[in-house]
């Protein structure tokens, strides 16, 4: 069963569906297809220990109904074995979930036989699947119309496919699909599910490009999402906080917490990321009461807010791998900015504290720490060049003494300028030249 029934291809071959045909409005993620698949007598789950471990060529085939709907994997191995991959919400769509993989071998009746795949699946199988030897022929075929099968069964077409660019196995595919950071993890229809599910197993465990890949439904939402969210937030908020302030700081605090546990379920799925997103935006809220000591908590919360947005929307746009598509980065980050424009100016005008307010507030508080640095810096500088003018008076020649003075000269013109930007009278080093030049003058 060595023999090689699929085609050798030169490189990576893959075939993606136009983005408005990939519009459908099944389920993204939702286990459905598994009510398609109960009849299905050639589906057998299969257990790591059960597998082969025997390294071979294969191919792995994406399938789907459309950007909103479930994606599995169906891999195909030279020697006429077939399995699926995907990931599967537990028993509700915000859940927890599990990968399942399982044995297609068709019904028994069809095995051997030569059914018509028609279609543009039963194209594309027949172009996929094939060879040059007469005795692998009924092979072949049976390898397709169990593949067919199980795609009409499923309602899936095929959206892309991939052939391996090294030997792997059944077994290998098992550990790998295990290892996806998804695995038992919170189930949403967005951001964590099997579309992502299935780009982590290739990309990560297979070196697939992202670009040779279906574009997810987390990818495109990301952006946008943050513009409804914030202005529904907003909305809520601001007319809870005109009838019922307390109740409207209660919700914020509410919502807030509902951000931060998101964020914590992200840093759980990519454990081998630094979250620094999540140590900047932190940063930036512990240091709100330092940079505008007047504002309330009922005025901060959408502030807040919008920062944890931004957090947890910079992470979903790292786990979905936006950043590997120019064109999905420019649109996620042009609807965050939109996102961001608009719940300023809805902030301004509705009398809370805005971006605007402290970014304000911000740059004061820099100028104002770069100023008593600077001074700092500047008075030490000073104690130092008069401790070794001392020195030079007394124990050096004139030459040294010279050369000391055109130092502290250049010191006290930095002096100078800074007092200039900062619109500061001259400090330590400004005196001490005029002080010494005066001296000397004394002394001649």
């Amino acid at each position: 069963m060595s023999a090689m029934c699929l085609p050798v291809a030169s490189g990576p071959f893959v075939v993606k569906m136009p983005f408005w045909s990939m519009l459908s409005m099944r389920p993204s993620g939702w286990s459905s297809p598994a009510a398609a698949q109960s009849d299905f007598a050639g589906l057998t789950p299969v257990t790591k220990s059960l597998l082969s471990a025997q390294r071979q060529r294969w191919l792995v085939l994406v399938v789907g109904n459309g950007l909103l709907s479930h994606w599995a994997t169906v891999w195909i191995f030279e020697d006429g074995e077939v399995f699926s991959a995907e990931l599967l919400a537990r028993r509700e769509r915000w859940g927890e979930s599990e990968f399942q993989m399982q044995s297609i071998q068709g019904h028994p009746d069809r095995q051997g036989g030569r059914p018509v795949l028609d279609g543009g699946n039963g194209r594309i199988l027949r172009s996929l699947i094939g060879t040059n030897d007469p005795k692998l022929v009924d092979r072949c075929e049976t390898c397709r119309a169990i593949v067919a099968e199980y795609l009409h069964h499923c309602g899936y077409v095929i959206m892309a496919h991939h052939y391996g660019r090294f030997e792997a196995s059944p077994a290998d595919v098992y550990a790998k699909a295990e290892a996806v950071p998804l695995n038992g993890s919170q189930y949403d229809m967005l951001f964590h599910n099997c579309q992502l599910w299935v780009v982590m197993l290739l990309c990560d465990g297979y070196r697939i490009g992202f670009h040779e890949l279906p574009t997810a439904i987390g990818c495109i939402v990301a952006g946008p999402l943050l513009l409804v969210v914030e202005l529904t937030f907003l909305a809520l908020y601001l007319f809870l906080q005109h009838f019922l302030p307390l109740i409207s700081v209660v919700f914020g605090v509410t919502w807030f917490s509902l951000l931060v546990w998101f964020s914590v379920l992200y840093i759980m799925r990519a454990p081998r990321r630094f979250p620094w997103e999540v140590i900047v935006g932190g940063s930036i809220l512990l240091g709100i009461p330092a940079f505008d000591r007047s504002a309330s908590l009922a005025a901060s919360l959408p502030f807040i807010t919008l920062v944890w947005d931004l957090v947890v929307v910079y992470q979903s746009m790292r786990q979905t791998k936006v950043f590997e598509s120019g064109f999905l980065l420019v649109w996620n980050f042009g609807t965050t900015l939109v996102s961001v424009g608009l719940a300023s100016v809805v902030q301004t005008c509705y009398g809370v504290q805005s971006a605007p307010d402290v970014a304000s507030h911000v740059l004061g508080t820099v100028a104002s720490t770069l100023h008593a640095v600077g001074l700092a810096l500047f008075s030490a500088a000073g104690a130092v060049t008069s401790f070794l003018l001392s020195a030079a008076s007394k124990f050096a020649s004139n030459v040294f003494g010279n050369t000391a003075l055109l130092l502290l000269g250049a010191a006290a013109l930095a002096d100078l300028l800074f007092s200039l930007v900062f619109l500061q009278p001259p400090l330590t080093m400004f005196r001490l030249l005029y002080q010494r030049c005066r001296n000397r003058d004394d002394d001649m």
